[in-house]
């Protein structure tokens, strides 16, 4: 592991432990196993230091999104893979999200400007996922438009509409009915077929 990236590695730890307030540059020196020579080489202050905290946990949390974005998939999948995994996210214990939980705990401060960070940089990767479904003729750029304008709060709504369901519903099937709107709106009748079977089956809600 390169220096900077220990030194972060160590601060993350200190701050869970400590808490951001009571861990000091000595500290994540000592921890680090390096001289405050060295760790003043690349990080002028402990909010410095945080700061790249949080700059890796947010990338942690859009990593697969971007994987999502970069890959060789149709648009349409692309779009479905975002939106799914988004959903995916709020139930998933074992996420990045409930790492960031761990980390800040009830510091709500913090976790409202990680999720800031997060919501940025997620937007960031959707209107490349859309802007390339409405270039190669997949997507209907109109419905695009209105669709860049509510997407990521709907999916919010409706991951946590899921959570707070009394067990009765099907997690899966909300989130699966819920890409399949979207999709079946947005997509040119041509690009269907790409998506779900054929166009009969996915314009099925």
């Amino acid at each position: 592991m390169k220096t900077r990236e220990k030194l972060i590695a160590e601060a993350r730890s200190l701050f869970v432990r400590k808490g951001v307030e009571n861990t000091t540059m000595l500290d994540i020196a000592a921890a680090s196993e390096k001289g405050r020579r060295t760790i003043y080489t690349y990080f002028r202050s402990k909010k410095e230091i945080y700061n790249a905290v949080l700059e890796q946990e947010s990338e942690m949390m859009v990593a697969q999104l971007k994987e999502i974005c970069e890959s060789d998939a149709a648009p349409i999948q692309k779009l479905a893979d975002f939106m799914r995994l988004n959903l995916a996210q709020a139930h998933d214990e074992a996420s990045s999200v409930a790492n960031v939980k761990s980390l800040f705990k009830f510091d709500l401060r913090r976790m409202h400007r990680v999720r800031r960070m997060v919501y940025e940089k997620t937007r960031i990767i959707l209107d490349s996922i859309i802007a390339e479904g409405v270039a190669s003729g997949d997507f209907r750029s109109e419905r695009c438009m209105l669709l860049r304008s509510f997407i990521m709060r709907c999916l919010n709504g409706v991951a946590f509409a899921a959570l707070d369901a009394d067990g009765t519903e099907d997690i899966g099937r909300i989130h699966d009915d819920f890409v399949r709107f979207v999709i079946t709106d947005v997509a040119a009748s041509a690009s269907l077929a790409v998506y779900g079977g054929g166009e009969e089956e996915a314009r099925k809600t």
